[in-house]
């Protein structure tokens, strides 16, 4: 039993942990309107509370395990953000709300229960390799408070919290074809956006919420950037094979460390964007739109990122 749960930086999604890096800021969001008949007159009549959702961020460190794989509660993130209407259920231990409804007995104003996240939907992963720190996966979310599943604080203590965090070393960048190697890569990003909006489901009054029942996919895009110095000494050989300007590759691979692979069967490229200021070195920054032979996306379809 945990005393002291709001020290913890620590949540749980599908029963794993997350070690957070940043602080967990989840902030609840309603539609909310004054409303007036303008052939009743002027003043203000009638006040509508549209649906409730929560929405927030969170940072968390690309983890090892002590016997050298990957962490359990970052595969579950990434293999969330890949298919976010997956059953993904968030725990915290220091948030609290309310999952009735806002109008019904005055209960939504400062009435509050611990709560859990269900369902729980990411809209923007953003996995960064730097070169002057860990890997870090920035989430932002969309979510319920479950109806049926109260709150269970995590418990450090499950698990040991020694652990390694990936680093830029033991990452890498390629293409296939055409074949490239960023070898002088000194940051890569690999960004997931999906727009998953709420459903309101109407139901009888006995049931009656104002939150809505269910999340819905819309579109879901991938994209890559990497920034790499320039290599003087191969500057004019790199004109006929570096990948720029709206042509289309084939198997771009994002490798973290091995644990974790990330790939792409078909990749456009932007016009890459090279600055020349001052005395720094020369980069390049090249940005990818992913496509995919199948625009379906299910449990077992449309997933690029393997665990070897």
């Amino acid at each position: 039993m945990i005393t002291t749960p709001g020290y913890q930086r620590t949540v749980s999604l599908n029963g794993h942990q997350l070690y957070l890096q940043r602080e967990f800021s989840p902030t609840t969001e309603q539609e909310l309107e004054p409303r007036r008949y303008l052939q009743g007159g002027p003043r203000t009549s009638i006040y509508y509370m549209g649906s409730r959702v929560v929405k927030g961020q969170f940072q968390v460190p690309f983890s090892i395990s002590s016997d050298g794989s990957i962490d359990t509660g970052i595969k579950e993130l990434l293999k969330a953000a890949q298919y976010p209407l997956s059953t993904n259920i968030l725990n915290t231990n220091y948030l609290l709300n309310h999952s009735g409804i806002t109008a019904i007995d005055n209960i939504g104003f400062g009435k509050y229960t611990r709560a859990a996240f269900e369902p729980f939907g990411i809209t923007d992963l953003t996995l960064s390799v730097l070169n002057n720190g860990p890997v870090m996966l920035n989430v932002q979310f969309i979510a319920m408070v479950s109806a049926t599943e109260a709150g269970v604080t995590p418990n450090p203590a499950v698990s040991s919290l020694m652990r390694r965090n990936l680093i830029y070393a033991d990452c890498k960048v390629s293409l296939t074809n055409p074949q490239y190697h960023w070898d002088t890569a000194n940051s890569i990003e690999l960004n997931i956006k999906n727009e998953i909006p709420p459903i309101v489901v109407l139901k009888n009054y006995s049931s009656t919420t104002d939150q809505p029942e269910v999340l819905a996919m819309k579109s879901s895009d991938v994209w890559g950037t990497i920034t790499s110095s320039v290599n003087r000494g191969s500057m004019y050989d790199e004109i006929d094979s570096l990948p720029s300007g709206g042509q289309i590759g084939e198997n771009l691979i994002f490798d973290f460390g091995g644990l974790a692979i990330a790939n792409f069967p078909h990749v456009i490229m932007k016009i890459t964007n090279q600055k020349i200021s001052g005395t720094e070195m020369i980069q390049r920054t090249t940005e990818f739109l992913t496509a995919f032979n199948t625009p379906s996306l299910t449990e077992t379809e449309g997933l690029f990122i393997t665990f070897p």
